[in-house]
């Protein structure tokens, strides 16, 4: 009982509600143009998830960097966007940044809480070498005399550290360090870190505490909405917005490395997976699906009628799973977070639908070939899903699962630091 009381009075004291004391800016979230084709959503979903999962969770390969010598390393509202879908499907989402005083050029970033450096293109960054976005870093910064080296699954993603001035959405400061990278097979976005300084490759602060030490009102805290329909997602730098959302359940965070919380069990159909579902979550709004215990997952499709589990031989050891695309919203899977029950929605937990051409590319031709015999004898439409099996079950302390964005779609997502005797935490709360 005395942990529920914790929470309880934690819950109150963790979420800033706009108050005068403390500066905040908010940052509206936009969706990145994308020609993607309804054949090619799922299998983008699955890419777009995989090479997060190898770096950062130790799946082919774990996330690794180094210096040059050797060694390991007032509230704001900010629009965000994403990229958009077809079938009402959303990938990840971006905002605008600035970096430069002299000669200021402004970014559009995926703002993630699973990595904690600042990564932009650096100005010989072609795209035959791996970068296509349009705006480059044009070195005006302060060259650190060393690099960093990111492995991104089988890719890598080499670059010099700089640091120069930054603002979001009027937030500044003087002295951020970045990554400018100079060639990358696997990070091809931009990248705004917000997870805790101890996960910086770079060796560098990250982001959001520059920002916090520059500005002495700014609350330990920002707040994420990412919209179903592709308008009104945004970032809130400070604080939150309480119009959006009710209810909320706050987590308290169990390492500071990740947004690392725990996973209470899962319920698939009503029914409890058991011991299998629990364990630690990183809670990470630059990976596009989620991600379980393998156990679990098998525990949880059990209960969908007709669901088919398949491989992607890009990511051994994962196993995805196709589903009736009109399955019920009541055999939808539940996490439980601190006690509480938390639902995926039924349109998220759609990754994108499957016919032979794009059954092909995501799980090969024998997949392929039992979806159709099962199309043409049963008249079921599959879709893929975005919950996908890749952990161990039991694992400790150790990561086992994490919560992407088709999850976080679900909530109104608050990140708060440690504060005033308060430890860490994320809450969610259920969208008005």
């Amino acid at each position: 009982m005395l942990s529920i009381f914790l929470f309880a009075s934690l819950a109150a004291s963790a979420i800033n509600n706009y108050g005068t004391s403390a500066s905040t800016v908010v940052l509206d979230l936009q969706q990145n143009d994308a020609s993607t084709t309804q054949d090619d959503q799922l299998l983008t979903n699955i890419r777009g998830s995989l090479g997060q999962l190898s770096s950062r969770y130790g799946g082919a390969a774990r996330a690794l960097a180094f210096n040059a010598d050797g060694s390991s390393n007032g509230k704001s509202i900010l629009p965000l966007a994403g990229q958009q879908l077809p079938a009402g499907g959303y990938g990840v989402y971006y905002g605008n940044i600035t970096i430069g005083t002299s000669s200021p050029q402004n970014f559009k970033v995926v703002f993630d809480t699973g990595s904690s450096d600042l990564v932009v293109p650096d100005s010989d960054c072609s795209l035959s070498r791996g970068c296509p976005a349009s705006t480059k870093y044009n070195d005006k910064g302060i060259p650190q005399k060393n690099s960093t080296t990111i492995i991104y699954g089988s890719a890598n993603a080499n670059g010099t550290n700089y640091v120069d001035s930054i603002s979001i959405a009027g937030l500044e400061s003087s002295n951020q360090g970045l990554v400018a990278i100079h060639d990358s097979d696997g990070v091809q976005d931009a990248l705004l870190g917000l997870a805790f300084a101890n996960r910086s490759l770079s060796g560098m602060t990250p982001v959001f505490d520059n920002l916090r030490a520059a500005n002495a009102r700014l609350y330990p805290q920002f707040s994420f909405y990412f919209g179903r329909n592709g308008s009104g997602s945004q970032l809130t730098l400070g604080g939150n917005d309480t119009s959006m959302y009710q209810s909320p359940n706050t987590v308290l965070v169990t390492k500071e490395s990740y947004w690392q919380i725990a996973v209470d069990g899962m319920t698939a159909n009503g029914n409890s997976v058991g011991s299998i579902a629990e364990g630690q979550a990183a809670v990470d709004t630059g990976t596009i699906l989620t991600f379980i215990p393998t156990e679990a997952a098998t525990a949880v499709f059990k209960a969908i009628p007709n669901s088919i589990p398949y491989n992607n031989s890009e990511q051994p050891g994962t196993t995805f799973y196709a589903y009736p695309c009109d399955t019920d919203e009541s055999y939808m899977p539940t996490f439980i977070l601190n006690g509480r029950p938390m639902p995926i929605n039924v349109t998220d937990f759609n990754a994108g639908a499957l016919n032979q051409r794009s059954a092909v590319d995501v799980g090969g031709a024998a997949f392929a070939n039992q979806i159709a015999a099962i199309q043409e004898r049963q008249n079921i439409e599959f879709c893929g899903a975005a919950i996908v099996g890749a952990f161990k079950s039991n694992s400790g302390m150790d990561l086992n699962y994490v919560l992407g964005s088709t999850f976080l779609r679900s909530y109104y997502t608050i990140f708060t630091h440690a504060h005033n005797g308060h430890g860490s935490s994320v809450t969610f709360g259920e969208l008005k």
